[in-house]
Order: structure tokens, then C-alpha cells, then sequence
């Protein structure tokens, strides 16, 4: 059985977790919450339930960002999605890239690991193997026996 979840993007509380087992999907919806297909939260009422829905997969992109403008990290990235789309169908980048997201390099990567965790997928752009952020995400990847694709 497979498990894919869905969290609030502003608190990472976890809102969704949704089993795939032999076709069928079935979401169990914490109470007072509710995602529609396309990965709108939605508030909802009801107690918590197992539903038929469908839903769509997480990935973390790894690029490679130095030495590259803002709009060559994003041409990247949105063909990295549309290739993911191809395969895979509807897909959702839970850590896009922000610009203005400024710091020191190791407290931005930390942050980029945890959301890694929220991800169905690892997707690795070509260049990962030079860039050392990406080295690690890519080690942590394997560690933890997450689910790697490879540009």
C-alpha cells in the first residue's frame, strides 16, 4: 500500500494522508479539513472519513541554482514539471522556488530537506551531481529510501 499526504502549505500541519491500494484511493481527512482535487484546502465539517477522491503527487525538485537568474531557475523548473505532468499526471511542487527567500545557505537547505519530506517524489535536474546542495538533498534521498527520479 502506497501513502501520498497533503499538507497546509502555511503551518505543515498535516491535513490529508491518502492510501493507494490495488486502484482504489481512499483519503482519510482530518476533521475540519477537506482538499479538493486539484489540491485546494477546503474546510469541512464532518468527522474524519474514508472517501473515494483522487489526488495528485508531491515532488521536490533539486536543481542546480548558482550562477543562474531567477528566470532560468524557473524555465527549469516549470519544464521539470511539465515532463513530471507527462508521466505521472497531476503533480504539485511542495517547495517552489521563491526569489526572495534569502539566508544563509545551510538554514535554507535545512528547510528545503524538511519539505523534501512532504514529497511522493525526488526529482533531480541534470547538474545535480555538481551542485553541492543538491549532492545532499540527493544523499538524504537515499537514506531515507525516498522514491528518486533523475532528469
Amino acid at each position: 500500500m502506497n501513502q501520498v499526504t497533503v499538507f497546509d502549505p502555511e503551518t505543515d500541519e498535516l491535513l490529508v494522508r491518502v492510501f493507494l491500494d490495488e486502484g482504489k484511493t481512499k483519503a482519510i481527512i482530518k476533521v475540519g479539513y477537506a482538499v479538493d482535487v486539484d489540491g485546494e484546502i477546503l474546510m469541512n465539517e464532518g468527522e474524519d472519513s474514508m472517501n473515494e477522491t483522487t489526488t495528485r503527487v508531491n515532488v521536490f525538485i533539486s536543481q542546480p541554482m548558482n550562477g543562474l537568474s531567477d528566470d532560468e531557475i524557473r524555465a527549469v523548473r516549470e519544464q521539470a514539471l511539465k515532463e513530471l505532468e507527462a508521466e505521472y499526471g497531476s503533480v504539485y511542487d511542495v517547495d517552489p522556488f521563491q526569489p526572495d527567500r534569502m539566508g544563509d545557505p545551510v538554514y535554507l537547505l535545512g528547510g528545503s530537506i524538511r519539505r523534501m519530506s512532504y514529497a511522493d517524489a525526488v526529482y533531480f535536474c541534470d547538474g545535480w551531481q555538481d551542485a553541492r546542495g543538491c549532492r545532499i538533498e540527493h544523499d538524504a534521498a537515499e537514506a531515507y529510501e525516498l522514491n528518486i527520479i533523475r532528469e
